[in-house]
């Protein structure tokens, strides 16, 4: 469910503005934004065709809030961290200790300089992006990973243990040229040709791929007088190498000045390399080294116009489309920034960035399956199988790859952005990633299925398509013939007979089943619905019968996935066949094996009991010694099933009760694919009575070596040491809770998958 990640995602942000912009203090303090500050943004300088693309925006701005806060200050405030404090200081202050020494040498009038400079790089406007060059190299480092694993597949099929010797194999690469592994080597070396074979293979894609850093500064002759420092640190350190020498230069880039460092792919001795022991192929071997030779890996840094410019890769010709007044295309004027380009006037904290090329580089392949399919009929050769065994096993393959083609996610451009709000950080994410198995044309009514107040809950709708069950089906028949045709006649009488006779008990069960999840199951959740919820309603003061008593009731953990149901009546069927063939399974097991299952016993059943909203079966844990009101439990209503631990949770969950938390943050009522919503204080508020009761718990083993079940912890338990650890431990939970709230919803627009999120940030009250 991709709604989740994007919940994580958004709280990460959260949490790293956590004490935060406290915007208590920020919001009222900070500037806002120009009109023109998205076009003079690194976005509006890279150009159209990058790979990749990554800012961080109003860093110093959002230190500065999180520097004043209340939060931060009751941080410092911390016997804990104060005393690491004082530590650094006495420390800086020992004539001759490390920290003293480096704080020497960042007071000399250079230094401060430098520092002021890197505090003036990261403060504004950062970016990272990736030119073509990116894509292919990326290209070849998935191209790579698939030999990788190829050659894993010969190994296993080759290994000492299932009696296959052979010393090559007759394949077809790729794009269906012929090829042939001798296989006459150790794995290593196995390995080393397969991985040297496709890179001659794909030897254009052996790129220095292009990366370029960039930093918006506003004293430029600072930038420069350091630039210059670095160059003669440089020439003083290649000095003892004049080759190295020589690659040290100074040059004018796209109207700025530049020094860079060139080590060239002729400077290493490739010669000495022992090519041979990875292929035989000596054209294949000059392919590759003649490509390296001509390789070159340059680092430049220097600044064009208002920006230092970090480049490595392999050439600096990139560069120049980043000179002020470059006419070219730009990646702000590119269809995946649209959404931004409408947004209006933000005060953005980031920009991401991933081209299609890029995306489709890094995404699976049916290749991967297809490889199996290469090894299919050389493997049944092997084997002492018949020929039409390898075909069928090949077509058989190829068809499942054909299969995860139809399945498999069409790889987009994806953007998002993220920026400061009005209570705390927002931003969205566009997906255009085709072939998702999302559903975004209803309301998300299974939101009034969450027990209206949880501490958190996601939830999607996915499409259900009964032809997809059928092709995973289908995978499952097409192994059970292929095994049934051309493997049962190799098996000894022994096994051919334990084979029977597993087929024979244990066939009919899974046909039972496949037919219930058919008939029963997919029909009843044809509404694709599904919702995770996390609670903690119910309260115990012994959690199991070995634990000792918490004087103050502890809040039990309740996690819940929760299935919109279409059909009822369909659904209980489907349970109910599945606790029929429970029981069956219970019997053919014990008479295939006497010893396996004790003769009396019976899958226990469940307790039911009827709710207002519908009926719960719970199942009882013997001997667990869990609280009684802990146990596995299915809720089945008219319009959902739950399946909880908590009976409890089952019925309020059933009920209709609209999603509370986060409501006015959200758009809950609309069309979404999906929503999730965090309750971050009341987490906390979950974690803080067990991390006090775990304290309790070390303090009383510590005084008495053990703890007796029949003990209570109370608060006079704590050792004072425990009690000023749990109240600096508080102050840590309560700046945790500055992060109020956070919401995610996913809906389809514009052809994409768009997620917009947003959180609350609450500064602690004045000390």
């Amino acid at each position: 469910m991709r709604i989740a990640p994007t919940l994580f995602r958004s709280a990460a942000r959260a949490c790293y503005g956590l004490a935060a912009t406290l915007f208590a203090v920020a919001i009222g303090g900070l500037s806002a934004a120009r009109a023109d500050e998205l076009s003079q943004s690194g976005v509006a300088v890279v150009p159209a065709d990058a790979a990749f693309f990554s800012a961080s925006l109003r860093l110093q701005e959002q230190f500065e809030a999180i520097r004043g806060s209340n939060a931060m200050k009751a941080i410092l405030a911390t016997p804990a961290v104060k005393q690491a404090l004082d530590s650094l200081e006495e420390q800086q202050s020992m004539p001759g200790s490390p920290i003293s020494m480096a704080a020497t040498l960042l007071e000399l009038p250079e230094n401060a300089q430098a520092i002021e400079v890197v505090r003036d790089m990261i403060s504004k406007d950062t970016f990272l992006y990736g030119e073509p060059s990116c894509t292919a190299f990326v290209s070849l480092l998935m191209k790579l990973q698939r030999a990788n694993q190829f050659s894993g597949l010969i190994e296993a099929a080759r290994g000492s243990g299932n009696g296959i010797e052979f010393d090559a194999l007759e394949l077809i690469d790729e794009d269906g040229a012929p090829i042939e592994l001798d296989l006459d080597f150790s794995s290593d070396e196995l390995a080393g040709r397969v991985f040297f074979d496709t890179i001659a293979a794909n030897v254009e894609m052996l790129v220095v791929p292009d990366l370029v850093w960039g930093f918006t500064i506003t004293d430029r002759d600072s930038a420069a007088q350091q630039l210059k420092r670095i160059e003669v640190l440089l020439k003083l350190l290649t000095q003892a190498a004049p080759d190295l020498a020589e690659s040290l230069e100074r040059r004018k880039i796209a109207g700025g000045e530049f020094v860079t460092f060139t080590l060239a792919g002729e400077m290493v001795p490739w010669g000495d390399f022992d090519f041979d022991e990875l292929s035989d192929d000596a054209n294949a071997i000059d392919r590759v080294v003649d490509r390296l030779e001509s390789l070159e890996l340059v680092v430049a840094l220097g600044t064009i116009g208002s920006r230092v410019i970090l480049s490595v890769g392999g050439s600096t010709d990139h560069l120049e489309r980043l000179a002020e007044g470059d006419s070219g295309e730009k990646l702000l004027a590119a269809d995946a920034f649209a959404p931004l380009r409408k947004a209006g006037e933000l005060r953005l904290t980031g920009i991401s960035y991933v081209s299609e090329k890029l995306a489709r580089s890094l995404a699976g392949s049916a290749d991967d399956i297809r490889q199996l399919a290469r090894l299919a009929a050389p493997l049944a050769e092997r084997f002492g199988l018949p020929e039409e065994a390898g075909k069928k096993a090949a077509g058989d393959i190829e068809k499942l790859a054909e299969d995860f083609e139809r399945l498999a996610p069409v790889p987009g451009d994806w953007m998002a952005f993220s920026y400061i709000g009005k209570q705390g950080y927002e931003g969205e994410v566009w997906d255009w990633t085709g072939n998702v198995a999302l559903d975004g044309s209803k309301r998300l009514d299974i939101l009034a299925h969450v027990g209206g107040k949880p501490l958190a809950a996601a939830a999607a709708r996915s499409t259900v398509k009964p032809e997809t069950y059928e092709m995973v089906v289908g995978w499952g028949r097409m192994v059970d013939e292929f095994v049934e045709t051309y493997v049962t006649d190799r098996l000894d009488d022994d096994e051919r007979e334990n084979y029977e006779q597993a087929r024979e008990r244990f066939g009919p069960l899974l046909v039972d089943l496949v037919t219930t999840v058919r008939e029963k199951f997919l029909p009843a959740l044809a509404d694709g619905q599904l919702a995770l919820v996390l609670d903690d309603e119910t309260r115990v003061e012994r959690l199991q019968k070995e634990l000792p008593a918490a004087s103050e009731p502890l809040p039990v953990i309740e996690p819940a996935i929760v299935l919109g149901v279409e059909d009822a009546g369909l659904f209980k069927e489907g349970l109910n066949d599945l606790f029929a063939l429970g029981d069956r399974l219970v019997n053919e097991v014990r008479e295939a094996d006497p010893d396996a299952i004790p003769a009396d016993y019976k899958i226990p059943a469940p307790q039911k009991r009827e709710a207002a909203s519908g009926s719960i079966w719970s199942f009882a844990i013997p001997d667990a010694g869990l609280d009684e009101r802990i146990a596995p439990a299915i809720g089945l209503g008219k319009e959902v099933a739950v399946f909880t631990l908590v009976p409890g949770q089952a019925e309020r969950i059933l009920s209709d009760t609209p999603l509370e938390i986060c409501r006015e943050l959200s758009r809950f009522d609309a069309k979404l694919a999906g929503a999730a919503a965090l309750d971050v204080p009341a987490i906390i508020d979950l974690l803080e009575p067990w991390a006090v009761y775990a304290a309790r718990y070390a303090a009383v083993t510590m005084r008495d070596g053990s703890v007796d079940p029949d003990f209570e912890l109370t608060e006079d338990d704590e050792t004072e040491e425990i009690r000023k650890n749990l109240a600096q431990a508080k102050v840590f939970l309560d700046v945790c809770r500055c992060l109020r709230a956070a919401v995610a919803e996913q809906s389809e627009e514009s052809g994409a998958m768009v997620t917009r999120w947003r959180n609350v940030i609450e500064d602690l009250p004045p000390q």
